[in-house]
Parts: C-alpha cells; sequence; structure tokens
C-alpha cells in the first residue's frame, strides 16, 4: 500500500485532457513536409503518420520536419530482389548523388502494401489488388533510407525524396529517354517495376510507420539521427546477398514464362497460345487467369509475370487520391531550403 501511494503521488493523475495531445506538424513543419493540398488534412488523421511522427519528434527534437526532408526512402519490390536488380538501382542513385543511410530487410505482406497504397489503390481492380497481395508477399526485401552525398545539396529548395522520386520514373507513363531508374531497370510491364519510393517527406514519415514495427522504426530513427551526417554509406551488399540467396533468380520475361508453364504442364499450349497473342492487352480477370493456369508454389513467378502482363489492373473513372509533387511544385510553392529555415 505504501508503495502504490508513492506511486500514485509521482503520476500525473489530476493532468487536464486538453494538456494531453498528440504532437502534430505545425504550419512551418508542413511546408517542410508537403506539397500535396489534400495531404496535411489526411495524414492529421492517419495512424501510421500520427504515431512515426510522434516517435521521429522524440528523436529528432530539433527540427523533425528539417530531418525528414533530408531523407529519401526507397523500398524494393520483391520482383528487384528475384529479378536480381537492387545492385543497379543503389548504382543508379549513387550516380545522381544520393548514399544509403540505412538498409532494413522487411516482409511487404499484403496487409502493409494494402496500407502503403491506401490513397493510390482506389483506382486499382480488386483482381490488381490480388495479385500484388501475392506479389508483395513472394519474399522478403529491402528498405533503404537515402540521404544526399554532398551536404550542401541539402540545402536546395527540393527535399530529397522528392528528387529520388522524380528519378524513379513512372511505371504507366515511360519518359522513354533512359534517364529513369525504373527503365534502366527494364521493367517488364507497368505492375513489375521493382522500386518504390515515397513521394514527399510526410510520406516517408508514414511509410516508415506501416513498414516497420515499434521496436524496429525506433531503432531505425535513432540509427537515422546518428548517421546522418556521417560520410560513408550503409552497407546494402550484405543484406542483398543474403537476399539472394533466399530465392531462385527469376528472368521476369513474359514468353518465356508462358514456355515454363507449359513444359510444366501448368497450362495447356492453346491458352499459352491465346495469352501470348494477347499480349499487354490487360483484358484478362483473376478468375480467368486462375482458371487456365494451375498455380503452385513452384511457378509462382511465372504466373506473375504473366497475370502483370495480363490482368484488367485499372477502373476507369478512378483517380490516385494523392498524386505525387514534382520539383517544380516545391520551388513555385515557395517551399523553403535549409538556410531559410535557420535564418527565420
Amino acid at each position: 500500500m505504501k508503495l502504490l501511494k508513492l506511486m500514485n503521488e509521482k503520476l500525473p493523475l489530476n493532468r487536464d485532457f486538453a494538456e494531453y495531445i498528440d504532437p502534430l506538424p505545425s504550419l512551418a513543419d508542413w511546408a517542410q513536409l508537403a506539397a500535396a493540398s489534400t495531404k496535411p488534412a489526411l495524414f492529421a488523421t492517419d495512424i501510421y503518420f500520427r504515431e512515426c511522427w510522434a516517435e521521429a519528434a522524440v528523436r529528432w527534437p530539433i527540427d523533425t520536419a528539417g530531418v525528414a526532408r533530408r531523407l529519401g526512402l526507397l523500398i524494393f519490390k520483391p520482383d528487384a530482389i528475384v529479378g536480381r536488380r537492387v545492385e543497379r538501382a543503389v548504382d543508379f542513385t549513387t550516380r545522381h548523388g544520393f548514399r544509403v543511410v540505412s538498409a532494413s530487410i522487411v516482409h511487404l505482406n499484403r496487409h502493409v502494401s494494402a496500407e502503403l497504397w491506401r490513397y493510390n489503390w482506389n483506382f486499382a481492380t480488386v483482381d490488381r489488388i490480388r495479385l500484388s497481395s501475392l506479389l508483395y508477399d513472394a519474399c522478403n526485401t529491402l528498405v533503404l533510407v537515402m540521404a544526399n552525398a554532398d551536404p550542401a545539396a541539402d540545402r536546395t529548395p527540393v527535399p530529397v525524396s522528392v528528387r529520388l522520386s522524380e528519378l524513379k520514373g513512372a511505371a504507366s507513363k515511360p519518359a522513354g529517354d533512359g534517364t529513369r531508374m525504373r527503365e534502366l531497370l527494364g521493367m517488364p510491364n507497368r505492375l513489375l517495376n521493382f522500386v518504390h519510393i515515397a513521394d514527399e517527406p510526410a510520406d516517408i514519415i508514414r511509410e516508415l510507420g506501416i513498414v516497420f514495427d515499434a521496436a524496429e522504426r525506433r531503432a531505425l530513427l535513432d540509427d537515422v539521427a546518428q548517421v546522418l551526417d556521417g560520410l560513408g554509406p550503409a552497407d546494402v551488399a550484405t543484406p542483398t546477398s543474403y537476399l539472394y540467396q533466399t530465392v531462385d533468380e527469376h528472368d521476369l520475361d513474359f514468353g518465356r514464362s508462358l514456355e515454363r508453364l507449359v513444359a510444366n504442364g501448368a497450362m495447356s499450349p492453346e491458352a499459352a497460345a491465346g495469352m501470348r497473342k494477347a499480349g499487354g492487352s490487360r483484358s484478362l480477370t483473376w478468375s480467368e487467369l486462375t482458371r487456365v493456369i494451375a498455380l503452385d508454389k513452384h511457378n509462382l513467378w511465372d504466373f506473375l509475370t504473366v497475370g502483370t502482363t495480363l490482368l484488367c489492373d485499372e477502373r476507369e473513372g478512378h483517380v490516385d487520391l494523392l498524386p505525387g509533387t514534382v520539383g517544380t511544385d516545391w520551388i513555385r510553392d515557395g517551399s523553403p531550403g535549409l538556410d531559410a529555415e535557420r535564418t527565420s
């Protein structure tokens, strides 16, 4: 009883409710976190953003939003692991002036993938969601936290995440000039595109809250605070080598996938011929795909390669709820660089 009384005396049991408010970004913070006008209202009620922001505010207390704008978040999709694209992607980022601050092995199950694209998959068909859930659950993958290799680049008005996202390139409308990451990686189709990159600093906060559990996330935030101003890049080769050892390499080639499915008895030659003729028509349904291909663990990536080529994947009349921003959005909106932030 004496101990309980002592504990009660030390607890703020009479705190006024108004004193207990979860921290959210200020207007000045939002100016550093997002140029997308709808994002602050959506993320202010998003549990992943709120939780990770509260943790980041403790671990990056001086300028939480300022630290976030110095970071990029690159998530390799499972097709990058079986397709052995990690090294080429990292080399691309290095050539464009970025370095790896942290590398973590993760698993993107159906719940993680659904939350990552919560504001984007409203235009995806249910069949695409089914296929994507199968794809993201196929194997472990890698998440990289990125930063500028030259700290002087942090003073530009465009955050790291925005610059990195622009360099990634679009999945549906490739630039065609070979200057974007996805094109250089040779994406087989718009669903097998190897990488996801958080659009803006606010998205980094939210997506760290989704991909990592509490203990992992807090450790990562602490690591970032300690090594962000360091000189050397994090080790990517070791986790990449480990991941490559856990899953067989696959060519992600549509024609050869059809040939293997026929050779293994998973589909008839007639069905394969029809699919080959259909090419990238994107007219098949999930039920049609699973009816003509006998899916099992041995032909998973052949199935995924064919499915991502042929499946009807978009709902007409629906748009992305949170379209990405580009560098000019930040410059036009007058978003400050770090020099302006420090002198304001």
